[in-house]
């Protein structure tokens, strides 16, 4: 990744540009960590964002970066990290 003067200073969506549900997200967190934690689910509350998905395309013309760690090895380096 190159940080450079237009890249300074600017916001930018760092993401996969894949759409993933909590609850697949969920589903892969107790699958890499061997252990299932209490998900309480309920409906939408007023306002909330029904989907969302990174564009890294700015990242990518700025910077040429682009994702090269899905959600599963990200995790499994995070456990390796936690010594877990």
């Amino acid at each position: 990744m190159v940080v450079t003067e237009k890249s300074f200073n600017t916001v930018i969506n760092i993401g996969s540009g894949i759409e993933l549900p909590i609850k697949d997200i969920y589903d892969k967190i107790v699958e890499v960590f061997g252990a299932e934690y209490n998900l309480e689910t309920k409906g939408p509350r007023e306002g909330d964002i029904r989907r969302s998905v990174l564009d890294a395309s700015k990242a990518k013309g700025l910077m040429d970066w682009k994702p090269e760690v899905d959600l599963e090895k990200g995790l499994k380096r995070l456990k390796e990290y936690m010594g877990a």
